[in-house]
């Protein structure tokens, strides 16, 4: 799964870690995943603008 870019160097297929955020960083899908689904929606939503603005700024 490929959200705005937030991705570590490696996805987690080939780590062989499983989970439902596969390719996101661990940590990151641990806490995305205890909260709601619109709090998800939200940060990527979040940080999807954010990455927007700084490509712009460059």
């Amino acid at each position: 799964m490929t959200i705005a870019g937030y991705l570590p160097p490696e996805s987690s297929t080939e780590t062989g870690e499983p989970g439902f955020y596969r390719g996101l960083d661990p940590y990151v899908g641990k806490v995305l995943s205890e909260e709601p689904v619109e709090v998800q929606r939200t940060v990527i939503a979040i940080l999807t603008i954010l990455k927007s603005v700084a490509w712009a700024k460059e």
